[in-house]
């Protein structure tokens, strides 16, 4: 009898041991991302990113991270106790987390919440030349990075003036992940050569050039400053901000072959602009249909102050409904509702030229506004109020590279470039460089949040967790008792 006993005690021990081992081994398998296998059971397929993203993600090099900065900063979106900001954050979080599970060890995943440590904080946005409004960050070895704004990633409504809050209405991180993942892994970064040789605000100062510069780098492109086109150094996109000389010969005669060879372009000229300068530039740009009109676009704004005969009416608001909402360069942003600022804008036009470019329209002043010629900020009988672009672009229909495209921006403001005033900007002029970059930012990948999976609040997951960890092992037990209890009768 005893040694039955044993026996069995000893075969239990086996296969207990036998069972531990199968579990210990199942659960460090498990742990490691290439070896598990996901079901997407939600009704649309959106709980995590696509199988796209997922393979393009698993290409990137060893050592890739992605940083989010999970703080509100937009106070928009913050009026009236919104939950813009919360909604995004989660599911930025969700799908960020199944990145990099997807992404097969290549992704590291930082997250910086809100009350988050400040010297992590501080560290992150030094190392990465982070930008206010920026959310996301993929940053790849060997300095390839690209950044992603609130407004690149969700789409909202705006606040009603009745007080109703903003309310989140679609996503498109996942589109996004994919598409900078696929340019980082197999395209080069586009160099943008910044001219500084004809009196441009300075590039070295932050009331001057530098914040476009960390702009245009946060974009993935680098960067080369030169004196003028006629240069040596090798660049892809020619950004002129700011002027106020004349080109010399031969910096003339490379603009124009710049222009001819169909080159990427991105050019702004304020109202201050020399007479020789704006003749000089028209001129270039006349096969394009682009041309820099005369005077100050002013427009009279009661509410916050701006009355004519007051500089404040040279301070523009420019609201999603003024911006094209049919052009890549701000299709993204007139859809997602959000306003821009421009500062001391010059009037633009759109006539003539070849019919080999097709021309839009990208900024509309209001109907309201007067180009003020004779500098009193008030509209004078001759001054006719009037929508007017205050930025235009234009391409060629057919282009054999993708880098001769014949794109070009103009934008009629300077001073909204520099330092104080280039947030006010920021999307306007992010989108116009990736589609100059060959970056178009299409509004591919929208997601309804109506159509993402259910998300269960933290009190009903509580609730879910004590009904499996105890109500079930209870009621099962409760059960075994009571089944006991009636044997024994």
């Amino acid at each position: 009898m005893s040694s039955r006993r044993m026996r069995l005690g000893l075969l239990t021990l086996l296969a207990a041991a036998a069972g531990t081992s199968v579990v210990i081994i199942t659960l460090s398998v498990l742990v490691r991302p290439e070896a598990r296998v996901r079901w997407d059971v939600s009704s649309h397929g959106q709980a995590g990113v696509s199988e796209r993203t997922a393979e393009a993600l698993s290409s990137l090099p060893e050592g890739t991270r992605a940083i989010a900065f999970l703080r509100p900063e937009d106070a928009r979106l913050t009026f009236n106790g919104n939950l813009v900001y919360p909604r995004a954050f989660a599911r930025l979080r969700s799908l960020l987390e199944d990145a990099r599970i997807r992404a097969r060890g290549k992704l590291e995943l930082i997250v910086l919440e809100e009350f988050g440590s400040p010297v992590d904080w501080t560290r992150w946005e030094t190392d990465l030349e982070r930008e206010p409004l920026e959310v996301l960050i993929l940053d790849t070895p060997g300095e390839g990075r690209r950044k992603f704004i609130f407004n690149e990633l969700f789409t909202s409504t705006d606040p009603t003036p009745d007080g109703q809050p903003a309310r989140l209405v679609q996503e498109r991180v996942d589109s996004a992940l994919g598409d900078a993942a696929i340019r980082l892994v197999t395209s080069k970064p586009v160099r943008a050569g910044i001219v500084n040789g004809y009196g441009q605000p300075r590039t070295n100062a932050e009331r001057g050039l530098r914040p476009l510069i960390r702009l245009i780098r946060s974009e993935g492109l680098d960067t080369v400053e030169v004196t003028g086109p006629d240069t040596k150094e090798e660049f892809d996109l020619l950004v002129v901000a700011g002027q106020t000389a004349p080109f010399q010969q031969g910096d003339l005669v490379a603009a124009e072959s710049w222009i001819s060879a169909g080159k990427p372009l991105f050019l702004a000229l304020g109202p201050t602009a020399p007479v020789e300068v704006v003749q000089q530039w028209n001129q270039l740009l006349a096969p394009a249909g682009l041309r820099f009109d005369t005077g100050l676009v002013c427009e009279a704004r009661p509410r916050a102050g701006a009355l004519p005969g007051n500089s404040t009416v040279a301070t523009l608001d420019i609201s999603s409904s003024q911006l094209s909402g049919q052009h890549p360069a701000t299709q993204v942003l007139a859809e997602s509702g959000r306003a821009q600022g421009l500062l001391a804008a010059r009037p633009l036009a759109l006539e003539g030229g070849s019919n080999n470019y097709l021309r839009t329209s990208l900024i509309l002043s209001s109907a309201d506004a007067w180009a003020d010629h004779d500098r009193d900020y008030a509209p004078s009988p001759g001054e006719a109020r009037k929508s007017f672009p205050l930025a235009a672009a234009a391409e060629l229909w057919q282009s054999e590279q993708p880098l001769q495209t014949g794109r070009t921006v103009t934008l009629g403001s300077v001073a909204s470039l520099t330092g104080p005033q280039l947030p006010f900007a920021q999307e306007f002029v992010s989108g116009s460089l990736r589609w100059l970059a060959g970056q178009d930012a299409a509004p591919s990948g929208l997601v309804s949040l109506t159509s993402l999976p259910l998300r269960i609040e933290r009190a009903d997951q509580v609730r879910i967790t004590n009904l499996v960890t105890l109500g079930l092992p209870g009621f099962t037990l409760l059960l075994a008792l009571m089944v006991y209890w009636r044997r024994r009768r």
